[in-house]
């Protein structure tokens, strides 16, 4: 696979995992607890397209819900992506980001979906630097 395949791989399963998954159960969570959930990362970061087996059963110390628990079940076994959602309070309101990366050719890209104020958070593919996983 090249780069641009490994990439349109993760985009496919990306875009149903945001629009028909992340976001409509996150806004319900919002509604009931007055926050967003928080994901922590799924897996170590796939090599090359591949996919790996994901771990939806972690949760932060300061939550009750694991990734089954907020989705019903395993969003899906297998992604091509290692997958965090991380929550934040800006002045203008409160938002969540899904990030995902990918490791291609020993080199690893991230992408991010922002939902709230801060709209600079969403960002297309970019290489991660070393150091700043």
């Amino acid at each position: 696979m090249t780069l641009s395949e490994v990439r349109d791989k993760a985009d496919a399963k990306l875009v149903n995992l945001w629009v028909n998954q992340i976001r409509p159960k996150q806004l319900a969570y919002f509604a009931t607890h007055g926050k967003y959930w928080q994901g922590l990362v799924t897996s170590s970061i796939p090599e090359d397209g591949a996919d790996i087996v994901a771990d939806y059963t972690s949760r932060p110390s300061d939550q009750a819900e694991t990734w089954e628990d907020m989705f019903g079940g395993p969003l899906d076994a297998n992604l091509p992506v290692a997958l965090r959602v991380d929550v934040y309070e800006a002045p203008a309101g409160w938002g969540f980001v899904a990030r995902v990366w990918i490791r291609y050719a020993g080199t690893v890209y991230t992408k991010s979906q922002n939902y709230g104020p801060e709209t600079w958070r969403t960002q297309d593919w970019t290489e991660v630097k070393e150091g700043i996983l």
